[in-house]
């Protein structure tokens, strides 16, 4: 069940001086979608995957592609060598520049725990251990016992009808928000082509909205290159938008709903592209 709900399977299983055994059978293989990869690292024994190969990469009949290198660590030298050097430059900065916020001086913030506590030696003069001041952790905070108030069936009564009205209200005036744009856009539209525009418009945010929030935090990040697709799809459609009846108008400003539209969706589709970017770089 859980090969057939993932795309990538990476099996590490590997019994030194004996055959690796196998975890991903041609059962396993056959309920996986096409596209999928397995990375199997045990290839150089004989694989973890029912089918692998060593030193190839094997497609199945349903288009499941089996990763057996034998040679993954120099192949990826350069990645892992990238991501230590990251690593260092980020722990050198962490001394001086980024806790001192002093741009383009390293300085060795001696106030920091961290700094002072790595530091053996400084300016010739040897600080461990006597000069090392022990890491003290802060203080647990204090917890603060409740106190627990008894309710009468009137007063617990009034409380749920309070909070019920209080929600109804809110959701009134989100409604009658809504309600005052709609009206507002029926009234501006030039055309039936607009209302129609504004329907696709209102399922795609739907859509959207459910797609984006039913992802993981912990995804996002590794789903930022699908992200960067879609929202390049989104500010094409909306170029598209804008240059609807673009001849009609010499102002930079969008003077229909339609371009509004195709200027909201070009521009945040523009800052979801440079973030995506910003944070696969990171």
């Amino acid at each position: 069940e859980q090969a057939a709900d993932v795309d990538i399977i990476i099996t590490t299983a590997l019994i030194p001086g004996k055959k690796a055994p196998v975890l991903v059978n041609e059962e396993m293989l056959s309920v996986m979608k096409a596209g999928s990869v397995c990375v199997d690292l045990a290839a150089a024994n004989g694989g973890n995957v029912a089918q692998t190969r060593p030193n190839e990469i094997v497609t199945t009949s349903n288009g499941v592609k089996i990763v057996g290198y034998t040679d993954l660590p120099s192949r990826l030298a350069s990645t892992a060598s990238s991501l230590f050097a990251n690593n260092v430059a980020k722990f050198v900065l962490s001394i001086g520049p980024q806790t001192t916020k002093e741009k383009a001086v390293f300085q060795i913030d001696m106030e920091d725990d961290a700094v002072q506590n790595m530091l053996i030696s400084y300016n010739g003069e040897a600080r461990w251990p006597d000069k090392i001041t022990p890491f003290s952790p802060p203080p647990p905070p204090k917890t603060e016992t409740a106190e627990v108030v008894q309710l009468t069936p009137e007063q617990e009564k009034a409380l749920i009808d309070r909070e019920s009205k209080d929600e109804f209200v809110k959701n009134t005036m989100i409604a009658s928000i809504a309600a005052a744009a709609l009206v507002a856009f029926g009234l501006s539209a030039d055309s039936p082509s607009a209302v129609s525009l504004l329907a696709t418009f209102a399922l795609a945010g739907l859509a959207g909205y459910q797609v984006v929030w039913g992802v993981a935090p912990a995804l996002h990040s590794p789903l930022m290159a699908v992200t960067n697709a879609i929202s390049g799809m989104t500010a094409l459609g909306g170029m598209l938008l804008l240059a609807h009846g673009s001849g009609e108008s010499t102002s930079i400003i969008p003077d229909s709903p339609s371009h509004w539209m195709g200027a909201i969706a070009t521009t945040l589709s523009f800052v979801n592209i440079a973030g995506g970017f910003l944070v696969s770089g990171k």
